[in-house]
């Protein structure tokens, strides 16, 4: 277990200080509700290395408080960039992932920190989209892998009102990091500006009945967005 932590706190050497302002107040019925727009650049290796454009997208959370210092918190991510083929200049390739995490979060008594456990499916995207004058479609597949993920978030103060938060997670073949700087706008919204890191490997992508290829994601970009604490 001290190892874990350690290896944990270690990985946030490395984000830094740039996810979400995070919900700290664990009683029943608090609530904090994210939207985070982030300039995500995609990248993979394993059965292909495509390096794909930046590119915006929304992603959001939610986390209650259940009483007793626990809490339980929905995330999603879903970067996807463009990349270069050798198709016709009418064709627009992709590459991204579509994750989303599930957590129960328990908050260490009269501190700041707060550990969970939680599990992050995660979907490899690939695909084309087709524009013509006859109309636009658009084709995209992958495949799904549950990756469990132990880790912990925690803010500190840096002044009269701004804060910095981190919350970093670890599994098996997964690495999630995020960090960021939050300011309030009013008694109940904060802004906040953050850098987000994910590498999940071996994800699956079937090719057909018979064979299926695995890749290595890496996302990670800049963002920024508001939280709205009740």
């Amino acid at each position: 277990m001290k190892k874990l932590l350690f290896t944990l706190a270690a990985s946030m050497l490395f984000c830094s200080v740039a996810a979400a302002s995070p919900l700290m107040d664990y009683s029943s019925g608090k609530a904090s509700i994210d939207l985070m727009w982030n300039d995500t650049k995609t990248t993979t290796t394993g059965y292909e290395s495509l390096d794909a454009s930046k590119k915006f997208n929304l992603d959001s959370s939610i986390t209650l408080g259940l009483g007793n210092n626990f809490a339980l918190q929905y995330r999603n991510f879903e970067p996807k960039g463009i990349y270069t083929t050798a198709y016709s200049s009418v064709i627009t390739s992709y590459i991204g992932m579509k994750t989303y995490e599930i957590n129960v979060l328990k908050k260490l008594n009269n501190s700041n920190v707060a550990v969970f456990f939680g599990v992050a499916p995660t979907r490899i995207m690939e695909g084309y989209e087709i524009s013509a004058l006859t109309g636009f479609s658009e084709n995209n597949y992958g495949g799904t892998k549950n990756n469990w993920q132990v880790g912990f978030i925690t803010e500190q103060n840096i002044g009269s009102k701004t804060k910095i938060y981190e919350q970093a997670a670890i599994g098996k073949k997964w690495t999630n990091l995020e960090c960021g700087v939050s300011y309030p706008i009013t008694t109940n919204i904060e802004f906040n500006a953050n850098y987000r890191y994910i590498k999940a490997k071996d994800l699956p992508l079937p090719y057909s009945n018979y064979i299926t290829n695995y890749y290595n994601v890496i996302a990670k970009g800049l963002g920024v967005g508001v939280t709205y604490k009740f």
